[in-house]
């Protein structure tokens, strides 16, 4: 009998058996129609097996938020401590408490370009402060890092914004309508 090790369930491998189950059924649910039968049964068991697909995509994106969540506090809580936001700032969406927010964005711009010169590498070159990591993922951490920083200061609901621009983003035509 083949055992299976919970730390190896993933929400994404749930998701694909979900998905395998699904077309297998809807196989079933085809070749019962073909021949006359009642697919009731086959349609109630589809019907379920999209709702356990919609939870376990909500777990998912529950996750992911907490997870951006956790490190954007703790990301900007350092910042804040290593001085790159004023003494006594308290995080505010609209108020600019004294940071200077197009400097913030520059300094991501500076982050891309470092990436950029990573790429012309061809993302080979090994990171000179970060061992087992390619450059190019170290200035990809940067922006990141700067980015969540911002989001921080800002109150930024990031994780949330994610996850809702990547749902309109599936809706959009290829390359959203565009040549490049």
């Amino acid at each position: 009998m083949h055992t299976i090790n919970p730390s190896d369930i993933t929400p994404e491998k749930l998701g694909t058996m979900v998905d395998a189950l699904r077309s297998a059924l809807s196989d079933i649910q085809t070749g019962q129609a073909a021949q006359g039968l009642d697919t009731s049964k086959a349609s109630e068991g589809l019907g379920q097996l999209d709702e356990l697909k919609a939870k376990l995509t909500s777990a998912v994106d529950a996750q992911f938020i907490t997870a951006i969540e956790f490190m954007t506090n703790r990301v900007h809580t350092w910042a804040i401590d290593k001085g790159f936001w004023p003494a006594g700032f308290v995080a505010n969406p609209t108020l600019n408490n004294g940071r200077n927010d197009g400097e913030a964005i520059a300094l991501m711009h500076s982050e891309l370009s470092e990436l950029l010169e990573a790429a012309r590498d061809g993302y080979t070159k090994p990171s000179e402060k970060i061992p087992g990591f390619s450059n190019a993922e170290e200035e990809a951490a940067d922006l990141f890092i700067r980015l969540i920083d911002l989001a921080g200061g800002r109150k930024w609901r990031l994780g949330e914004a994610i996850l809702a621009k990547h749902a309109y983003n599936m809706n959009r035509p290829h390359k959203h309508g565009r040549q490049l």
